[in-house]
């Protein structure tokens, strides 16, 4: 399947006018989160950092948003990636992009873009594991060495 075909349908979404909404911590702290975990990644010698889980997703976004974290919403996924230039949260936009406007306004991420929400195969999840590639390569690291935290609900089918 072409995903490429449907990976911005959504994407208007992201700046409608709305409300602002809370954040859970400053900008500063947001950087400094960010820092630290480069840091370690450089330690580590690792070209990204991979988050799935909501226990570690949420210390970069926040308590609310997103609220697709496959361990709290197993047929749907939210991908928290860091790498050493950009930070970005990939996650399904919902029924019509609606939820992108709502975390653009509540989370400091750089980058938010969409996990397309078509499945081939035989897969229980309403998106296909299949377009990960793809979206590491266009992060540059189809030949990356890739973090990712360990636990229930975590491997999604890697």
């Amino acid at each position: 399947m072409d995903y490429s075909r449907f990976a911005h349908l959504y994407d208007h979404w992201i700046d409608y006018p709305g409300y602002p909404l809370e954040r859970d911590f400053s900008r500063e702290e947001y950087e400094l989160r960010v820092s630290r975990a480069r840091t370690s990644m450089a330690r580590h010698v690792l070209d990204a950092l991979v988050v799935t889980s909501s226990a570690v997703g949420h210390w970069f976004t926040n308590l609310a948003e997103p609220h697709e974290w496959h361990d709290r919403c197993p047929s749907r996924s939210a991908w928290y990636i860091l790498t050493h230039t950009g930070d970005y949260l990939y996650m399904t936009p919902t029924a019509a992009g609606e939820h992108f406007n709502t975390t653009r306004r509540s989370v400091w991420v750089s980058e938010i873009r969409a996990i397309v929400e078509r499945v081939a195969g035989e897969r229980h999840e309403i998106w296909d594991i299949g377009q990960m590639p793809a979206i590491f390569a266009d992060l540059g690291l189809e030949r990356g060495r890739l973090g990712f935290e360990l636990g229930d609900c975590m491997t999604l089918g890697i």
